[in-house]
């Protein structure tokens, strides 16, 4: 469950998301609507200033999500580590790409001379 809130003409507007539904409170008057802006619009009446209040409170939830958690004894997970090659060293796979491709060249030249040479003899 998502919640946040903002002061909205000097009263607070709160805002939480549950289940996928958003529920908006004001005062003493409530909407839900599945989407943020239409449970505004609802409460608020007003299309354009629903808009304004859904993004302060989208950026509020974001805020939100960013700031620490409360309860010390969970720690937030390690960073992930990348073990990917430095780029100044060459990987093994295209050196023996080009030796096996260098090898059947090789082979393939071979075997025309070999049957050039053999259909002379006739």
């Amino acid at each position: 469950m998502e919640a946040a809130s903002i002061a909205y003409h000097r009263r607070e507007l709160s805002a939480c998301e549950q289940d996928g539904v958003w529920t908006v409170r004001l005062a003493n008057r409530e909407a839900r609507a599945r989407y943020l802006d239409l449970a505004l619009a609802q409460l608020l009446g007003n299309a354009p200033e629903a808009h304004r209040a859904a993004a302060r409170l989208l950026t509020e939830l974001a805020d939100v999500a960013e700031r620490p958690a409360a309860h010390p004894q969970v720690a937030p997970p390690p960073p992930r580590i990348r073990r990917s090659p430095p780029r100044h060293k060459l990987s093994a796979k295209p050196a023996l790409l080009g030796l096996r491709v260098f090898i059947l060249a090789v082979i393939a030249s071979a075997a025309f001379m070999l049957t050039t040479w053999l259909s002379t003899l006739r």
